[in-house]
């Protein structure tokens, strides 16, 4: 093994063998009829660092928002930690840390006073603040205001605050944008030591591939609002270029834009392809339909078969 596959996380991870702590079914989310993320299935199991990779418009920030209950689902199910409906999903949702892409800390506060409101706000103990503010470099910042924090500061204590209630799965959205080299490298490290010590579950989402194949122990692949792959680290890192030359490779499923009412009638009719039952959509969606239910079962479908679904003779 080289020295990169041993120092790198997935080295000492049991790829996919803990108990899967987010559990999706296919859950989709639409707006006035166009898919901005297409019904998936998808476990995230318990110590895995996930790198969430896909272009901008991708849905990445669309799934992101389903997990963490920013967002409701048009269709299919969410399971966090076992549960999946009303008062339980809710309290699920209280054993996870979300760090967004943008600062949320208080200008006029400290890095002590924000953490103390944050618990405060959530009903949290506040015995860690100390510890934490350790964990994350910042413990001898004092009263200084986090307006008068450098960028990477902000984002540690973003990182702290994503800590309180001693999360057991936490979602970071671009942490590292707009970092230094220093601060990404802090970062970086910083995240693998939650992991290392803590055991705790991670979903990061970054356009900085480099780093992220640093941290990565498997990875979510969206593209136009579908989800394209999901895959070890090894593999990864065995394919040409890496995550990078992964990336470079992932067709363009769908053309730049807005979604057609045409698409959601390809997803209709591939899931009665699947389903074996007919449904109504387009003529002209049949060749598409006849791709989708190729790249599904992995065997060819004519657009006569296709046309046969559609039509409901199948």
């Amino acid at each position: 093994m080289d020295s990169r596959r041993e120092n790198h996380p997935a080295a000492r991870s049991s790829v996919s063998s803990g108990e899967a702590v987010v559990r999706l079914r296919g859950v989709g989310k639409s707006y006035r009829g166009a898919w901005a993320l297409e019904p998936l299935d998808l476990d995230l199991h318990r110590g895995e660092i996930y790198g969430l990779i896909g272009e901008n418009g991708a849905g990445k920030s669309t799934l992101i928002s389903l997990m963490t209950g920013i967002s409701r689902p048009s269709c299919g199910s969410i399971e966090i930690f076992g549960a999946s409906t009303g008062k339980d999903l809710a309290a699920a949702r209280r054993r996870m840390g979300f760090m967004p892409d943008a600062s949320s800390a208080y200008p006029m506060l400290s890095a002590r006073g924000n953490m103390e409101v944050r618990c405060a706000e959530w009903g949290v103990s506040s015995d860690v603040i100390d510890e934490l503010l350790d964990l994350v470099g910042l413990g001898a910042v004092g009263r200084k205001k986090a307006r008068s924090f450098s960028l990477g500061m902000k984002r540690r204590l973003d990182c702290a605050i994503a800590l309180l209630g001693a999360p057991e799965f936490i979602v970071f959205d671009e942490p590292i944008n707009g970092l230094d080299p220093a601060g990404i490298v802090e970062m970086r490290e910083l995240i693998k030591r939650i992991n290392r010590e803590r055991g705790t579950t991670m979903l990061v989402s970054s356009h900085i591939l480099s780093e992220l194949s640093e941290v990565a122990t498997r990875y979510i692949v969206l593209s136009a609002g579908r989800l394209i792959d999901c895959l070890a680290a090894d593999d990864m890192l065995d394919r040409p270029g890496g995550v990078e030359g992964y990336f470079a490779t992932i067709p363009s499923l769908r053309a730049p834009g807005h979604r057609s009412g045409r698409d959601c009638d390809v997803l209709s009719a591939r899931r009665a392809f699947e389903a074996g039952e007919g449904i109504a959509v387009h003529p002209d969606s049949a060749g598409d339909v006849a791709d989708c239910c190729t790249a599904r079962h992995g065997a060819a479908a004519s657009k006569a078969e296709a046309r046969w679904t559609i039509g409901g003779r199948r």
